[in-house]
């Protein structure tokens, strides 16, 4: 009996909770109003955040834009078409996480871990991933513009095709990372990122100037 009381004490806090958010006001992920926008990662449209508690939450096609996610464990969860614009994620866990085609535009991901994390064709523009970890993570035709990657670990990160135009690169570990076809005009300190081994090929554009061979990094013939 004493366990069921709990139970139902705790449906009734929780319940008391989501109105409480619910008159206070809030992002429409915690006030649970209707969501538009259809994406090709979307189809249905945006749907409404249930379950950031879970070991690994169900998120792909959220809602979650604006929010406030510091430290959050989202290890392999599935965020796959998510609408993160301008969503604090710094010192998140996102190990594993699935990302693909996620809109991650202006968020702060500072010191966030993304090892393994797939973020195909996901939009990290003017994202700040200052010292992020992000080795090991696919980034396969993600948008990186402007993007700040600062001492960022790329280290065996995918970037086939990705766009990193302008952005940040300053003391970046880009070691053993596959650059093919990745387009690096105008990215900002690239001779200052470790470029040891990094893969790149005749489609792989740089900055003016730039020389790929003296950075050490290694061609692909097609």
């Amino acid at each position: 009996m004493l366990s069921r009381h709990r139970f139902f004490s705790r449906v009734l806090l929780s319940l008391f909770a989501t109105s409480i958010v619910l008159l206070l006001g809030g992002p429409a992920w915690a006030q649970g109003q209707e969501v538009t926008g259809v994406s090709d990662a979307c189809p249905q449209g945006l749907r409404i955040v249930e379950d950031l508690m879970s070991e690994a939450p169900m998120l792909s096609c959220t809602d979650l834009s604006a929010a406030d996610l510091t430290r959050a464990n989202l290890t392999r969860a599935d965020l796959t078409g998510a609408n993160l614009r301008g969503a604090d994620l710094a010192l998140a866990d996102l190990t594993r996480a699935n990302l693909a085609r996620a809109d991650l535009t202006g968020a702060d991901l500072t010191a966030a871990y993304l090892s393994g994390a797939d973020l195909t064709g996901a939009v990290l523009t003017d994202a700040n991933l200052f010292v992020a970890t992000l080795a090991v993570a696919t980034l396969i035709g993600a948008d990186l513009t402007r993007t700040d990657l600062t001492d960022a670990d790329l280290s065996l990160a995918d970037l086939t095709s990705a766009d990193l135009t302008s952005a940040d690169l300053t003391r970046a570990d880009l070691a053993r990372a596959y650059l093919n076809g990745a387009d690096l005009r105008g990215a900002r300190n690239l001779s200052t990122a470790n470029l040891i081994r990094a893969f790149y090929d005749s489609a792989t554009q740089f900055p003016s100037g730039f020389s790929p061979a003296a950075a050490g990094m290694t061609f692909v013939s097609e």
